[in-house]
């Protein structure tokens, strides 16, 4: 009842009865693709920048919270996502 687990949209602990499993979900990501905003990690200073294509998720997590589940499921960014500049 106390257990939280991180959003894999804007990284925020949140309580586990307030996230849904992204993977059971049939959500459009495409709002969560911002290019600019995030570069692949360079392995040296030599190495070009390049930006990462697709949604900007917290790869590791597999939950969305309430709040960006209902901004992202009405197509809209949600304003804590990583994607968002801001």
């Amino acid at each position: 009842m106390f257990q939280k687990a991180g959003c894999t949209v804007c990284r925020k602990l949140t309580l586990l009865t307030e996230l849904q499993k992204l993977s059971y979900l049939k959500l459009n990501l495409n709002i969560l693709c911002q290019s600019g905003i995030t570069q692949k990690e360079r392995q040296s200073i030599e190495d070009a920048l390049e930006d990462i294509t697709g949604p900007i998720l917290k790869e590791s997590l597999d939950s969305i919270c309430n709040t960006c589940y209902n901004h992202v499921s009405k197509g809209k960014l949600p304003p804590l996502a990583l994607a968002n500049d801001k």
